[in-house]
């Protein structure tokens, strides 16, 4: 009984030395393998460093903030551009405007002018025409008349308004023959030139081209009626007198006129012409200016516009590629913590080991 009760004892303290050894190598396997898991991952490093991909990340960051602010200085550039090409548009249709207006003016002006100056068709008109005639200036066309005084000369020159000016009769004298019909007037430019100009003489009102001296060098100047009587006793032969308002006086004779007449208003209406004439090349000029400014402020919005695309190009590409350095950051981020934990259960385990062993 003894015997057996000793064995019985020896086999369980054999089982236990076998479980003991059991345990020890499994204890010893465990512990190489995360010693050998610990070595790996002391020696893992990480294929970009993480301040590299920080750097990598803040540049992309700041170049991407870059290229959004110069976005909106453009995109504010490109607004105020395009109030100025709305105003200059503006602008130049109110100005075209005003220029069509005036060339209507200028244009119906300018037919009164041509009928009251007999420039219209006719057998005149046709006669001049085949003495190349017709492109010269009337007489009309010519006088530079003092404000004022434009009736007065109306009323002295009568029909001779409409007159032809050519430089010198002896130019027509030859072409007279061929003349059969209608009322003809042609007076000579210059050669009353070296008449004198007495300021109290109705050519003394006359400004710019010399003619009709010899009609006009003979006729006194009066404010008014009572002063043109006053005149008339002291008037030579062949001198008269006409008041302001067209009142035309001889020694023995008195003329006035209230009737409509195709002649009044030409002097006026041709200064109107001179006026309008300025006004329509002046605003021509306006016009061209403005559609040169236009024409540029609108390249300027057309490439403006151009540099926007770009703009907007890169800003996406650059937020794109922070949004993939950030990506990157934050997953090497991740992995070095997962590494880290990973590292500390290690050294935890490897202690249990230790001490169990």
């Amino acid at each position: 009984q003894a015997v057996g009760l000793g064995q019985r004892e020896t086999g369980v303290e054999r089982a236990r030395i076998e479980q003991l050894e059991s345990q020890q190598r499994r204890l010893l396997q465990q512990q190489e393998h995360q010693e050998s898991e610990r070595s790996t991952l002391a020696q893992l490093q990480p294929a970009v460093a993480l301040e590299t991909l920080e750097s990598r990340a803040r540049l992309a960051r700041d170049a991407g903030q870059k290229a959004a602010t110069e976005l909106q200085e453009l995109l504010a550039e490109i607004s105020v551009t395009r109030d100025r090409e709305r105003v200059e548009s503006q602008a130049l249709n109110a100005l075209a405007k005003r220029w069509q207006e005036a060339l209507g003016a200028q244009v119906s002006t300018e037919a009164l002018q041509q009928a009251a100056l007999g420039k219209v068709s006719g057998k005149v008109t046709e006669w001049l025409m085949s003495k190349s005639l017709d492109r010269q200036p009337r007489v009309a066309q010519q006088l530079r008349v003092d404000r004022g005084w434009e009736r007065a000369v109306e009323t002295v020159l009568g029909s001779y308004l409409e007159a032809v000016c050519v430089d010198g009769l002896d130019s027509v004298t030859d072409l007279l023959a061929s003349f059969d019909g209608g009322h003809l007037a042609v007076v000579s430019m210059g050669e009353a030139a070296a008449v004198p100009r007495d300021s109290a003489l109705l050519q003394a009102k006359v400004q710019g081209a010399t003619v009709l001296g010899s009609v006009l060098s003979s006729v006194y100047t009066a404010e008014t009626l009572n002063e043109a009587l006053r005149l008339r006793s002291r008037l030579g032969s062949g001198e008269s007198v006409v008041t302001r308002d067209g009142i035309w006086l001889g020694s023995d004779w008195l003329r006035l006129s209230r009737d409509a007449d195709p002649h009044t208003g030409v002097i006026e209406r041709e200064e109107t012409l001179r006026e309008i004439h300025t006004q329509v090349s002046g605003l021509a000029d306006e016009v061209k200016d403005l559609e040169r400014r236009l024409e540029l402020t609108r390249e300027r919005v057309r490439d403006h516009e151009d540099r926007r695309d770009r703009f907007q190009a890169d800003v996406n590409r650059l937020h794109r590629e922070h949004v993939d350095r950030r990506a990157e950051l934050d997953s090497a981020r991740a992995r070095n913590v997962d590494a880290a934990r990973r590292m500390t259960q290690l050294e935890t385990g490897l202690a249990d080991v230790r001490t169990e062993l």
